[in-house]
């Protein structure tokens, strides 16, 4: 770059301002510039969409009950568990049933739900230390039954491997066959909305730091180029 003295004698001072040595120059810096502010915008619109998607949370219905679905064995064998959300009364009465009473009464112990990947906030082994939510949840209630093919069988834990191929396994159904409703929540479990502010913190970082390090910039990245723009005469 070229340093160039003026001189305003309206204002009655002196000021110093760069000249580059070549318009090509000038023109990728202002083409860069001119990228970054597509890319911010762009950037923009992603926290939108992320901001959107994480504080939306799948709204519960006022009668929603949340039942816990665990093993029927003790000692347990895999020692994990997940939620039933039920609406339906007689459902909710069922499951209630199960809970009083056991499996082997009027009831079928097995409860066939319909599963959907992505975690719903409130689906959690309630089990485990801290209540980790599962990457899948309930979407769909078929009812309890005495048997169920062997197909849909499993355990939360097997399905949290890859819910997804789990999943187009079975047709979205989940009937665990040592399974049973073993307890009833006495509110709606709580939607820990801390975590994921946290979690989108993270990634928003991570974005803007990618955008402002790793945009091309004549042959290299733009903050490297930046940080030596200053360097020749």
């Amino acid at each position: 770059m070229n340093y160039i003295l003026n001189l305003d004698p309206r204002r009655g001072r002196v000021f110093v301002s760069l000249k580059r040595k070549r318009r090509d120059e000038q023109f990728l810096f202002s083409k860069a510039v001119g990228r970054i502010t597509r890319e911010a915008r762009m950037a923009l619109v992603l926290v939108f969409v992320a901001f959107s998607t994480v504080a939306w949370i799948s709204p519960v219905q006022a009668d929603t009950a949340f039942f816990v679905v665990s093993e029927i064995g003790r000692p347990c064998f895999h020692c994990d568990s997940f939620l039933l959300p039920l609406t339906d009364p007689q459902d909710i009465a069922d499951a209630r049933f199960l809970v009083a009473n056991g499996p082997g009464g009027s009831v079928g112990s097995i409860p066939v739900v319909e599963l959907t990947v992505g975690s719903d906030g409130r689906n959690r082994d309630v089990l485990a230390a801290g209540e980790p939510l599962w990457d899948w949840h309930v979407s769909g209630f078929e009812g309890f039954g005495e048997i169920a093919i062997e197909l849909c069988d499993g355990w939360p834990g097997f399905i949290e491997e890859d819910p997804s191929a789990f999943i187009a396994n079975t047709g979205g159904q989940f009937c665990p066959w040592s399974y049973t409703v073993t307890a009833e929540l006495p509110a709606p479990p709580a939607v820990p909305v801390l975590s994921h502010w946290a979690r989108l913190g993270a990634g928003l970082a991570l974005l803007l730091w990618a955008l402002f390090h790793w945009i091309p910039f004549q042959g290299g990245r733009f903050g490297a180029r930046l940080g030596s723009s200053g360097q020749g005469g």
